[in-house]
C-alpha cells in the first residue's frame, strides 16, 4: 500500500493529514501483518508519524530515496 497525502497551504496545521494517515494505516495496524511502515524523509511526514506514536528506527536507502522506517507494532 502506498499512501500520499498532500494539502494546500490553507489546510496545513488542521490535523487533516494526521487523521487521514491514521485511517489509512488502521487496517495494517489491526491485522499486524507488517512490521514496519516507511515515511519519506521530510519534516511533515516525520511529525505525523510521531503524532501517531511511531518512532524512528533507522534511515535506509530504498530505490535511491531516503526512507524512514517506523515501527508499526508500537505505534498508534
Amino acid at each position: 500500500m502506498i499512501v500520499s497525502i498532500g494539502l494546500s497551504h490553507r489546510h496545513i496545521g488542521r490535523g487533516i493529514a494526521t487523521e487521514a494517515t491514521a485511517k489509512a494505516i488502521a487496517p495494517i495496524h489491526y491485522e499486524k501483518k507488517h512490521e514496519f511502515i516507511h515515511a519519506f524523509c521530510n519534516p511533515a511526514s516525520n511529525v505525523i508519524c510521531r503524532k501517531l506514536g511511531f518512532f524512528l528506527l533507522v534511515n535506509v536507502i530504498l530505490n535511491t530515496l531516503l526512507v524512514l522506517p517506523y515501527d508499526v507494532m508500537t505505534g498508534g
